[in-house]
Protein backbone atom coordinates (compact mmCIF):
# COMPACT_ATOMS: atom_id res chain seq x y z
CA UNK A 1 0.00 0.00 0.00
CA UNK A 2 2.49 2.53 0.60
CA UNK A 3 2.29 4.92 2.97
CA UNK A 4 -1.04 6.71 4.14
CA UNK A 5 -2.48 9.43 6.32
CA UNK A 6 -4.99 11.97 6.87
CA UNK A 7 -5.01 15.02 8.64
CA UNK A 8 -5.75 15.70 12.45
CA UNK A 9 -8.73 17.96 11.95
CA UNK A 10 -10.04 14.78 10.24
CA UNK A 11 -12.80 13.52 13.15
CA UNK A 12 -12.57 9.98 12.26
CA UNK A 13 -8.57 9.68 11.78
CA UNK A 14 -8.79 6.53 13.94
CA UNK A 15 -11.78 4.53 11.85
CA UNK A 16 -9.81 5.47 8.86
CA UNK A 17 -6.21 4.26 9.98
CA UNK A 18 -7.90 1.19 11.70
CA UNK A 19 -9.72 0.24 8.22
CA UNK A 20 -6.64 1.13 5.80
CA UNK A 21 -4.36 -1.03 8.59
CA UNK A 22 -7.38 -4.17 8.76
CA UNK A 23 -7.19 -4.12 4.74
CA UNK A 24 -3.66 -4.39 4.84
CA UNK A 25 -3.51 -7.44 7.87
CA UNK A 26 -6.71 -9.22 5.46
CA UNK A 27 -4.03 -9.36 2.34
CA UNK A 28 -0.87 -9.65 4.29
CA UNK A 29 0.26 -6.16 3.03
CA UNK A 30 2.46 -3.64 4.73
CA UNK A 31 1.17 0.33 4.89
CA UNK A 32 2.92 3.02 6.90
CA UNK A 33 1.04 5.58 8.35
CA UNK A 34 1.94 9.18 7.40
CA UNK A 35 3.73 10.86 9.67
CA UNK A 36 5.31 11.06 13.24
CA UNK A 37 7.49 14.01 14.40
CA UNK A 38 7.91 15.63 17.32
CA UNK A 39 8.70 19.69 15.40
CA UNK A 40 6.77 22.53 15.80
CA UNK A 41 6.96 23.27 12.04
CA UNK A 42 4.53 21.49 10.03
CA UNK A 43 6.25 19.18 6.64
CA UNK A 44 4.65 20.58 3.35
CA UNK A 45 2.25 22.59 5.68
CA UNK A 46 0.44 19.26 7.05
CA UNK A 47 -0.27 18.32 10.20
CA UNK A 48 -0.55 14.52 10.06
CA UNK A 49 1.51 13.57 12.88
CA UNK A 50 1.08 10.82 15.13
CA UNK A 51 3.33 12.73 18.06
CA UNK A 52 2.57 16.50 19.54
CA UNK A 53 5.81 18.99 19.58
CA UNK A 54 6.40 17.51 23.33
CA UNK A 55 6.56 13.73 22.06
CA UNK A 56 2.76 12.80 23.63
CA UNK A 57 1.03 10.36 21.31
CA UNK A 58 -2.62 11.99 19.74
CA UNK A 59 -5.51 10.26 21.44
CA UNK A 60 -6.17 8.79 17.61
CA UNK A 61 -2.54 6.98 17.76
CA UNK A 62 -3.30 3.88 19.36
CA UNK A 63 -5.24 2.62 16.05
CA UNK A 64 -1.61 2.12 14.87
CA UNK A 65 -1.24 -0.30 17.20
CA UNK A 66 -0.61 -3.89 15.90
CA UNK A 67 0.77 -7.00 17.46
CA UNK A 68 3.41 -8.49 15.84
CA UNK A 69 5.34 -11.91 16.58
CA UNK A 70 9.00 -11.57 17.03
CA UNK A 71 9.56 -15.58 17.41
CA UNK A 72 7.54 -18.33 16.63
CA UNK A 73 8.08 -21.85 18.04
CA UNK A 74 8.41 -24.64 16.01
Amino acid sequence: IGEFGAPNTVAQKAEFSSAVLDAADARRASAMAWEASMSDQLWNHEDFSVTTSDGSERPWGAALDRPVARAIDG
